[in-house]
């Protein structure tokens, strides 16, 4: 469901909506996923605003007991699990003693 929004405006269109829908059922329990992005990099902060924080601080502020608000991680870069999955697994050693090779 697309929500209208002019000039931008985030936080007050969804507040508004979520109202609307807790006026008519005021027990339904909602919830928002909110997309994070994870900063791959030290200065990747610096070209974001703090939309979601605010986003997010009012709509535990104002949403309600009934809404629930989660957080999901989103990165813009490919994942790269076999770097960490290497990094976790244990290497195998190679033995020191040689098995005692049996009598002919």
């Amino acid at each position: 469901m697309q929500i209208p929004s002019p000039y931008r405006s985030i936080i007050g269109p969804l507040l508004k909506f979520i109202l609307q829908i807790q006026a008519r059922d005021p027990r339904r329990a909602l919830a928002v996923v909110i997309p994070a992005l994870v900063e791959a990099h030290w200065w990747d902060h610096l070209m974001h605003t703090g939309r979601v924080g605010r986003l997010r601080a009012a709509l535990l502020r104002h949403g309600g007991p009934q809404l629930a608000v989660v957080m999901v991680p989103w990165t813009l870069e490919q994942p790269h699990p076999e770097a960490v999955i290497a990094a976790e697994e244990p290497r195998r050693r190679r033995s020191r003693h040689r098995e005692p090779q049996a009598a002919q």
